[in-house]
């Protein structure tokens, strides 16, 4: 396999982004503005380590065996929807005054979930040759 025909790509991103909706909203229940930083910040990276993970699976899965250019389709949905998450996760914040601090963390946790997609996507490469 390589990368979805456009119908199928349009079903796997869709189906990712409803999945992040109902994280957001799920985050939107939980965030208080009178909640600590920290506990704002805690919940809201968990969510995103949560959603990298399955993310990740979902496009690799969709793309077995991996060639190179199926790695730059990943990388680049995955990224794309990974920032999605992140601004929104970020705006959950907004009211709470926490905004800048739990930017800095997303900001963080994105960048060690790119870390993560990187050694992934090495290792599935080098072991499907």
């Amino acid at each position: 396999m390589s990368i979805p025909p456009p119908a199928i790509e349009r079903q796997i991103l869709q189906a990712a982004r409803d999945i992040r909706a109902a994280l957001v909203r799920e985050l939107a229940a939980t965030v208080r503005p009178g909640d600590s930083v920290t506990a704002i910040c805690d919940q809201i990276t968990a969510a995103i380590d949560q959603y990298s993970t399955t993310l990740l699976d979902d496009l690799i899965a969709a793309v077995q065996p991996l060639s190179m250019p199926d790695t730059a389709w990943i990388r680049d949905q995955y990224l794309e929807l990974m920032l999605e998450l992140a601004t929104d996760a970020c705006n959950l914040a907004r009211q709470s005054g926490a905004r800048h601090t739990v930017a800095q963390a997303v900001q963080c946790t994105i960048l060690q979930h790119e870390q993560r997609l990187r050694s992934v996507l090495e290792s599935a490469l080098s072991s499907d040759h």
